[in-house]
Order: C-alpha cells, then structure tokens, then sequence
C-alpha cells in the first residue's frame, strides 16, 4: 500500500472529485407530503348501529390506500392540473442545469438556444394527433411574444390550430433564440409515473394515519400535484359516502308503501273488531305479552330488511348476514314463548291481542322507517367522508437528494476503497520477483548487490534523450556521488573484485533477459565507480543492435568495435580516451546488418583479450538475453557474467530461462544485481537490506 500510495490518492481524489461534481451538477430532488385521518364512520343517530355496519362505513386503511393510487384519483388530477403537457428548457450539457438554478433576477439568461434560468412558460392547451404523442417537440421564441412550435407559429395569449394542433400559450417569459422540449405524453404513461412515485404508508399500527408522498423535480409543481390527488381522493370519498346513503335511502323508500298499506289494512282490522264486539279490557298480564311480542316483531321486521339490504351485497356466507340471521333466530325463540302464552288466554282476549299487535308492530315499523328515511335525506344532503386531510402539502426549500455532504464522504470512502482494491489486485496480477533471497534459493546464484530505484537517473535520462552527443559526460556517479544507488554499486565494485580473484580474466559481462532493466546503467556506472578506486577500466558496448551507452558520454558511435572486428581500425583507434578520469570507451561502432556472425568471428575474441592485457577492468554491455544470442557469444569470452534484474518485472520461471539459455551456450552466471528497487516499508523493500543511509556526506555541523 505504501508503494501505490499515490495510485491510491490518485484515485481518491479522482473518485471524490466525481462524487462532488455530482452532487454539485445533479439536478435537485425535492419531496412534498400529505397527511391523512382515515376515521371510522359513526352513525349520527341513536340505535342505528346495524344500519352504519350495512352502510360499510368502515373502511380498511390498506383499501384506502390502493384508492389513493388507483387510477379513477390519480387520473382526476392529472386531468385537473394538465400534467399530460410537459415543458422543459433546453439546457447546456452537463451544466446548464447548475447555472440555471444559480441564476438570479428577472431577465432570462443564456445564449443561443440554450436558456439558463429565469424563464417561465405556460401551455395551457395543447392537442396533437395520436401518432405525436410522446414525441419531443421545439418550441423557439421569437422576438416581440412570438413562438414557433414544430411548424406552428403564434403569439402568447392567443389561441392557435394548424391542422391537427391546437396549442394555447397562456404565458412565455424567455429570451429570443431560447429553446424549449414540449412533448404530450399518452395518460396511461403520466399516470403510470405518478403512481411509481407516490408513496402512502400508515404512521404507525392501526393509527388510521395515513403519509402521502410524492418527489420531483420542481418544489411548487410537486406540492400542487400532490395537493390535487389528495383533493380528488377526498371528493371521491364524500361521494361515495354519498352514494351509498341513496342507495339505503332507495330500498327504504321501496319499503315504506307496503309497510303504509299493511298498517291501514291492521288499523281496519281492528275498528271492525271493536265495532263488532266492542272494547276489550286487557289483563296487566296480557298488555305485558302484547308490549313484548310487539317489540320482538318489530325488531325481527327491522332485521328482516336489513338482511334483504345485505343480500343484494353480500352471500349468505358473509359475516354481516350470518351475524343478522343469529340475532333473528334468538328473536324467533322469544316469540315463540310469547305465542305459548298467549295461546293459553280466552279467545276474545286472545282475537283482540293479535288484532293490537299487528296494529302495533306495523305502526312502529313505519315510523322507524319513516324517521329514518328522513335521516338519510339529511345525511344524503350534508354526507361527510371518513376521511379528511390533517396537513396539506406545502412547497418544500430543501432537496432531499443530492445529499452533497454525504455523497462527498461516500465518495471519498468509495475513492478509497477502490484505490486500495486496485493497489491488491495489481499486486496480485504482477508475478514479478521482488525478493532476492528467492532468486538465491531457486536458482542458487548470489544476489551481490541489491540497487535501489535513482530518481536522479530518471532525469539522466531524460536529459540525455533530449542532447544526446552534447559531449557532456552525465553517469550518475558524476552527477549525485551521494545518491543511495551509487552506494550499491561501490558495495558491487567490492563483490567484484573478491569475485574475480578466481575468475580465468578480468572481463566482466553485464547483461539481463530483457530490455530496460537498467543494465547500462549498471555497467556505465560500476565503470566510474571501479575507476574511483584506482583502476584503469574499459567500458565497451556490445549491444551491436541498439546499444547506447555513447549517450552517457555525449558522443557519437561511429568509431568502435564493429569496426574493430571487421578490420577496419585497430582497437586504439577506436577507443575513446578518458571519457572520465580512469575509464575509456570502447562504441558499438556503425551498427552492423549481421551482430550475431560479427561477434562470431575470431576478431572479437582476439580484441577482448588485447583489451584486457591493458586495462585493470574491462566491461562489456551485452544484448538481451532472451532477445538474441549475442550475450552468449559474448559471455563466453568473460571470465565473470552478472545478470542484473529489475525489481517486480521478471517472473522466477524467466530469470530461469535466461540463466539456462546462458548456460546452453556455455556461459556461467556468477551473480545477480537487483536494480530500481522501491523504497518503501514493505518486507522486500532495500530498507530491509541495510541499504538506507542516515547519514551523508560533508562537514559536521
């Protein structure tokens, strides 16, 4: 993590910065609520319990809110409010909607067609043909009030119809040149997404308390639309309310001439009886059963209608019916008790009492009827909902999202955590050695010096891209004597030389499987530091392909070894002199068509061995190893072969392959110098090698 810690912040930072971008650009979503009291219906008179329960007035909550979103209340508002018409500005990509809510002041701005706030259009009519519907159409103002929608021109405040279109722009407050997106979306489609976005829940359990909810983009917009639902909801509730207090008021008023007919038919009944036989004295006794059977009768008769009422709603299964017929049967059993004793009376007694109690019951049963007939007028007349709205919405000032501070932190989390998630994975992914301690167990060769990465050398080389045959010599060793990675090299520059004290010459090749490990930099640089020590050296580029190492010195390859072994000069012809105090060097020369056959020839052999009878040290910059067979020809001609690896780029199973393609052609790897290894805390960082320095060079202070 320490050595991606800036993959990591980068990332961060490139995270979080979107998140607020984001939070910053997104267009503001705002919410708008209504709070509704769904109440259980009470009956307004007394002892008309039974009646209320056949009337439903009680209504489940989960039924009210399906109401709500139903289609027949949102549908009556979309209608009332003309949501099917949609106006929108045209706005700048990605931050036109920024600017458009930070503008200020009463004139529009903008430019071209885009409209960036304070602009204000009112489409209060607009048809078009089927086939139009959810199109976008351009609405252009002109100068002077004017507009041009699709082919149809007008003027604000005055009705227009062009063939199938007819549009009537109530108000149109925008600059000239600005444009707006007008579309007619089919009702199915508004009330489809008005009723996705509303949300009804109870506030708490079996409260009755009833939470409407509805987001949008425009806070005025949002508050009205969702006041209009709540007021068609509550329209429609009263009317059914109503409805249903007409349909009881009908079947009574069915009821009402039988039940007149039957009372004029008991009432003659009884003048006959008491013309033909005179009045009756009735028994405490006898007027106590006729006071009880009339009750019960009239009760039964109430029940009766009450079920017939039912049934034209329910089965004979629904509870409401199956709780009237108990309270019918325990009435039948109390009249017939009733009828046992009145069986046991004289018969003038017993003829007088039935004739009363049919006078009786069907007098009861009218005015009950009767009275309740005109109560349900009353009720018809000034019908109240269940339901009424506690609080109505109101325009709200704040967006409920973008949350911008938390989408700021989430993003800054987000940032992070991918940041580090990328860290491990490409850790993961890179099978690149980083240990040397692995390369010494797997392959048994000594790791002799463990380099670390130069940022010096970086701009070595930047600078020598940029002047290459300046003549200015720029190895780092002259550059930055103190640099930490020269330090590993004067710690080689001592390996070196125990290593060659049983080594069969004192040519040193420097090569590595691949290119850009940093192996002429290795040689350019143990070179200089060698020659530090005291010794003559002769630094000579093998790379008859692309080498480069005249660059370090600011001069030109012409002269060198290709020429040497094509017999074209003599070797001290073709040395550079004192390129640096102590070491000379030896170019490629003109880069040959054919390297391979050139270093082949005896020649090359022959000018290595005069090259080491008069130098100390005499270093070689091979090719490639996996690339071309040129290091091998060259390393057989070395008495010691370094192979230097750059640190986390080769895999175990390619150092392997260099070292095994080396040793086909006869050459044997004394050591291996780890290069450009990072400094950082982990477990294969150099710190852990002892090569971080606490001190430098100079005066105490």
């Amino acid at each position: 993590l320490m050595e991606s810690r800036w993959l990591i912040v980068g990332v961060t930072v490139f995270v979080t910065a979107i998140g607020v971008a984001y939070a910053m650009l997104a267009t503001p979503i705002y919410r708008a609520d209504v709070l509704l009291q769904v109440e259980q219906q009470q009956s307004a008179f007394a002892g008309l319990t039974e009646l209320g329960a056949a009337l439903g007035q009680e209504s489940p909550v989960e039924g009210e809110i399906e109401i709500i979103r139903s289609r027949s209340v949102v549908v009556g508002a979309i209608e009332q409010l003309g949501l099917q018409v949609s106006v929108t500005p045209r706005r700048m990509p990605v931050v036109g909607g920024f600017l458009a809510r930070r503008h200020t002041g009463p004139t529009p701005g903008g430019f071209g067609p885009y409209a960036h706030g304070g602009e204000r259009v009112v489409v209060s009519r607009l048809e078009v043909p089927e086939n139009m519907l959810g199109r976008e159409l351009t609405l252009k103002v002109l100068d002077g009030g004017r507009y041009r929608l699709e082919d149809v021109e007008g003027r604000a405040g005055q009705p227009v119809e062009s063939g199938p279109i007819r549009v009537f722009i109530e108000e149109l407050h925008a600059r000239p040149g600005s444009e707006f997106i007008v579309m007619v979306s089919a009702l199915p489609r508004v009330y489809q997404s008005i009723r996705g976005a509303i949300r009804v829940s109870q506030k708490g359990r079996n409260t009755g308390i009833l939470e409407m909810s509805l987001e949008g983009e425009h806070p005025a917009r949002t508050a009205e639309t969702l006041n209009t639902i709540a007021s068609v909801y509550l329209r429609q509730n009263v009317e059914r309310r109503s409805e249903e207090a007409s349909q009881t008021l009908g079947f009574i008023n069915e009821q009402l001439p039988d039940l007149k007919s039957n009372l004029d038919a008991a009432e003659s009944r009884l003048n006959e009886f008491r013309t033909m036989r005179g009045s009756v004295d009735l028994s405490l006794e006898t007027r106590g059963v006729l006071e009880q059977v009339s009750v019960v009768e009239a009760r039964m008769s109430e029940l009766d209608m009450q079920r017939a009422e039912l049934r034209q709603r329910y089965t004979e299964n629904h509870p409401s019916v199956t709780a009237l017929n108990q309270q019918v049967a325990q009435l039948r059993g109390e009249l017939d008790r009733s009828n046992a004793q009145i069986r046991n009376l004289p018969e003038t007694e017993r003829e007088s009492l039935g004739i009363l109690r049919d006078v009786r019951v069907a007098n009861e049963l009218y005015m009950l009827l009767l009275n309740r007939a005109q109560e349900l007028r009353v009720m018809q007349a000034g019908t109240i909902g269940n339901v009424r709205i506690v609080d109505s919405a109101i325009e709200p000032w704040k967006p409920v999202r973008p949350r911008k501070a938390l989408v700021a932190l989430l993003s800054l989390m987000l940032g992070g955590f991918l940041g580090v998630a990328l860290a491990l994975v490409r850790r993961a992914m890179s099978r690149g050695v980083e240990d040397p301690g692995e390369v010494e167990r797997a392959l048994g060769i000594p790791v002799y010096a463990v380099i670390p990465h130069s940022k010096m050398q970086e701009a070595i080389i930047a600078e020598m891209a940029v002047s290459p045959e300046d003549g200015v010599a720029r190895a780092l060793v002259t550059v930055n004597p103190q640099d930490l990675a020269v330090e590993s090299l004067r710690s080689l520059r001592t390996a070196l030389q125990f290593g060659m004290l049983d080594a069969e010459n004192n040519i040193v090749a420097v090569g590595g499987p691949s290119a850009g490990v940093g192996k002429s930099f290795v040689s350019v640089n143990l070179a200089c530091v060698l020659a530090d020590a005291g010794k003559r050296v002769l630094l000579a580029d093998g790379d008859l392909r692309r080498g480069h190492l005249n660059k370090y010195f600011g001069i030109t390859r012409e002269r060198g070894l290709s020429q040497v072994i094509a017999g074209e000069m003599t070797l001290d012809q073709a040395i550079h002199k004192g390129v640096r105090a102590g070491v000379d060097f030896l170019s490629t020369g003109v880069l040959p068509p054919n390297p391979s056959e050139l270093l082949l020839h005896g020649r090359f052999r022959e000018t290595m061995q005069e090259a080491a009878s008069q130098y100390d040290v005499v270093i070689i910059d091979v090719p490639p190893v996996l690339a071309v067979t040129d290091a091998a020809i060259i390393g057989r001609a070395a008495g010691t072969n370094f192979l230097v690896l750059r640190f986390a780029e080769h895999t175990m199973q390619e150092i392997a392959l260099a070292v095994k393609r080396l040793s086909q052609g006869g050459v044997q790897v004394q050591g291996v110098v780890m290069n450009a290894v990072s400094e950082r805390a982990g477990a294969y960082g150099y710190k852990r090698y002892g090569y971080q320095y606490a001190y430098s060079y100079g005066e105490k202070p």
